[in-house]
């Protein structure tokens, strides 16, 4: 089974979930490709075969889920406590 063939069976088995759970697991910090997902959505879309106003939905509901519900990637937390450690060292 090649790549493309196995994009368009997960699409379509579990249809609008792979949208929200694309969306959402990378705006948490997991290294997803959640615009490769809605771009593979638009365009299934566009062939019919979801509703693009629900596609944005999903998609929105799945960043704001996940930007309310979980802490920030540990990249972002390392680089959070770097800059304090600096700050507060610094002269002045």
């Amino acid at each position: 089974m090649d790549l493309l063939s196995w994009i368009t069976a997960v699409f379509v088995q579990y249809g609008y979930w792979v949208i929200f759970f694309g969306v959402m697991l990378e705006n948490a910090g997991i290294p997803l490709p959640g615009e490769t997902v809605l771009l593979a959505a638009a365009f299934f879309a566009c062939q019919g075969h979801f509703n693009l106003v629900i596609v944005i939905a999903v998609a929105a509901v799945g960043a704001v889920f996940a930007d309310c519900t979980s802490t920030k990637s540990p990249l972002a937390n390392a680089r959070s406590v770097s800059a304090a450690a600096r700050s507060s060292a610094a002269p002045g």
